[in-house]
């Protein structure tokens, strides 16, 4: 995909034709340098008539999508893995088979203790909860037979059916021999024996049905999912049109014809390496790569308890914007730190890109006699290295390394000494400034 400048017509592939600006005003697509010469720099406003490749706003989107993707997934794999239950129908436990997920009905057999499923309570911020104990095993029995059972693995248990003997903060409740359960679990053969793993437990099919918290993260997740792109689509599909119909059947003119030829006089110096675009496509290969690990990840190690999958939800909230957004984002943007090569002459400073991107858009050279001064300029906490024009505009000029700005500054000074002139001379009399001259008796 590619962008024909509305001005000079030159044709910018790829993530150049990304970066182009879009001018509010004659609603066309232009480069920067036709955006200073021709908009006068958005018309007067400056950036306020400045729009973006919609590309960019749908990336920002994407950094709240990617947030809240792991709860419209978690909404999506609870309604899966009920609504898989609710298909289920019951059978007896003595035709159980090693690796079937059953739904079985029966009762607790009595215990060796009063309690079969146990409880505990644990602190959090907001206070006291009640949490199900993982190492309860117990037997389990119907008409038909008896099988061990373990809640190493249980997804979720409904509410008990007694207050627990062990509460002391919470009103936490347990099971007990006797109970008339229903379980949805999964049947392994350890050393000959079957035993049930329970995955839910309940009283009845209420709590077995996916729950409406998970309905309305799905719903109005996949929507918040959906609807953004769906507006940035037919956005970008608006401004295609008005720009293919300004632009007209021009002759685009492919920016790689830009041909620049190092002046043999000037003594260049390597300031920083090119990446071709061809090898910075390997950079989301890399991190698409890096994404589907990840979401292998999530559905192939899952977290068993229901409760837990908010809080492994909330650590994909964390990792997938820089993981996938943010990295994406930061080769759109990507360009090289300075020019590759810079050079100083008795005539000025001059750079060199070997991106015909940036060697199209960027100065390559800026006369002694166009500066006004080379300082550093803050911006508060952090600042930056900038050539100040006798124009009024700031070239930055951070992207360059420390020891050819040192070279850069050092050569202005000795050429700011030579340009220094001393006060006029007026009748003898000496003005340092206008306002000097203005005071004086000259003009009487």
């Amino acid at each position: 995909m590619s962008i024909v400048c509305a001005k000079c017509h030159r044709e910018f592939p790829g993530k150049a034709g990304i970066s182009l600006k879009w001018c509010k005003v004659d609603e066309f697509y232009v480069c920067r340098r036709c955006w200073e010469k021709h908009c006068h720099e958005g018309h007067g406003k400056g950036e306020k008539n400045v729009g973006g490749h919609p590309l960019k706003t749908l990336i920002g989107v994407s950094v709240g999508v990617a947030m809240f993707i792991s709860l419209v997934f978690l909404g999506i794999n609870d309604i899966s893995i009920r609504s898989d239950w609710d298909d289920i129908e019951p059978s007896p436990v003595s035709e159980l088979e090693d690796g079937d997920v059953v739904r079985v009905e029966g009762t607790i057999d009595e215990p060796k203790g009063e309690v079969a499923i146990s409880g505990h309570e644990y602190s959090t911020r907001s206070g006291h909860q009640w949490g199900w104990d993982g190492d309860d095993t117990f037997d389990f029995t119907d008409d038909t037979g008896t099988i061990t059972t373990k809640t190493e693995l249980y997804y979720e248990m409904e509410e008990g059916l007694h207050a627990a003997p062990n509460r002391d903060k919470t009103d936490g409740k347990v099971y007990e021999g006797g109970d008339e359960v229903i379980i949805i679990g999964e049947v392994v053969d350890e050393d000959g024996e079957l035993t049930l793993y329970v995955r839910w437990l309940g009283e009845n099919e209420e709590g077995m049905s996916p729950s409406l918290v998970c309905w309305v993260l799905t719903i109005i997740g996949s929507g918040l999912v959906v609807i953004p792109y769906l507006y940035l689509g037919s956005f970008w599909m608006r401004q295609k049109q008005k720009h293919e119909s300004k632009v007209g059947h021009c002759n685009p003119i492919p920016i790689s014809d830009i041909d620049h030829l190092l002046d043999p006089d000037v003594d260049w110096k390597e300031n920083s390496k090119y990446t071709p675009e061809k090898k910075q496509k390997y950079i989301p290969i890399c991190l698409s790569l890096a994404v589907v690990i990840n979401l292998l990840g999530y559905l192939l190690f899952p977290p068993y308890h229901f409760e837990q999958y908010f809080g492994f939800a909330a650590a994909q909230m964390l990792i997938l914007p820089f993981l996938v957004v943010m990295p994406f984002m930061s080769f759109i943007e990507f360009r090289t730190s300075g020019p590759n090569q810079m050079g100083v002459s008795k005539k000025g400073i001059h750079f060199y890109y070997e991106d015909p991107v940036q060697r199209y858009l960027n100065d390559d050279f800026i006369g002694w006699d166009e500066i006004k001064d080379i300082k550093y300029h803050s911006t508060g906490k952090t600042g930056y290295w900038g050539i100040d024009r006798e124009n009024g505009v700031i070239e930055s000029i951070s992207g360059i390394k420390q020891k050819h700005r040192e070279h850069i500054v050092k050569e202005w000074k000795e050429k700011y000494k030579k340009k220094k002139r001393p006060p006029p001379n007026i009748n003898g009399n000496v003005f340092k400034t206008a306002a000097d001259f203005l005071k004086s008796d000259l003009l009487d």
